[in-house]
């Protein structure tokens, strides 16, 4: 597993978090967040950048940039942009699931939940999110 950031005057401002497969050829691009407020120095691309150049440079033959909903067409273009190819993910859904991870992300509950908690300081959202994560995700 591999933690990237960005940083400016000493605070990220950015980061991705990627894992390596056990069969050694493939990175998982896993998470990634970026400060709103410093979109326009692209640190997404330095990191992005950054994380493909190891990878090589490690010999991995596979940089998996994850899976992006096709509502979520900022995402599509950034990787389509890095050269990404789209390829069939199929899933299975438990009807008997309920809850949040369920949840479509063009729903109006999905940008609701997603609208408040980028009101959230990042001393509370951090915390929150990491315990949240563990039952949620």
């Amino acid at each position: 597993m591999g933690f990237y950031r960005a940083s400016l005057e000493q605070q990220t401002k950015a980061s991705f978090v990627l894992y390596t497969g056990s069969s050694g050829k493939t990175v998982r691009y896993a998470y990634g967040a970026c400060d709103e407020r410093y979109l326009h120095l692209a640190p997404n691309n330095l990191l992005m950048w950054t994380a493909i150049a190891w990878s090589c440079e490690q010999g991995y033959q596979t940089f998996d940039m994850g899976r992006t909903a096709y509502a979520n067409e900022g995402l599509m273009e950034f990787k389509r942009r890095w050269g990404d190819v789209k390829e069939p993910l199929p899933y299975n859904y438990y009807t008997q699931v309920t809850g949040l991870s369920t949840t479509p992300e063009n729903s109006w509950r999905f940008c609701l939940l997603t609208t408040c908690w980028r009101q959230l300081p990042l001393q509370v959202a951090g915390p929150l999110g990491g315990y949240l994560y563990k039952h949620l995700g």
